[in-house]
């Protein structure tokens, strides 16, 4: 099962690079955007590139992975007009 983060190839053109998007479409078609690792010859990064999911194998689990902002405290609600709850302006609700 492909994850983002995982380095990914396409079965077909040998395509790779790092999974970094996943694209459900309405229809039900599953595409993954595959980053390149390598620089273009002008030095610039190449573009993304999207296959359809059963197209694209999994090399390497993980390769990429960003840190995750940890969790903040639920902030509880203060009752505001009518009864409403007014959450402070900093509120995540994760």
């Amino acid at each position: 099962m492909v994850e983002l983060g995982d380095r990914v190839k396409d079965s077909i053109t040998g395509f790779e690079g790092i999974a970094w998007s996943w694209v459900r479409f309405l229809t039900g078609c599953d595409r993954i955007g595959i980053l390149p690792r390598e620089m273009s010859e002008k030095g610039t990064l190449k573009e993304l590139e999207y296959f359809d999911l059963p197209r694209v194998e999994v090399l390497k689990k993980q390769e990429v992975v960003f840190a995750q902002p940890e969790k903040l405290p639920a902030a509880k609600p203060k009752e505001g007009p009518g009864g409403m709850e007014v959450y402070p302006k900093n509120h995540d609700p994760r």
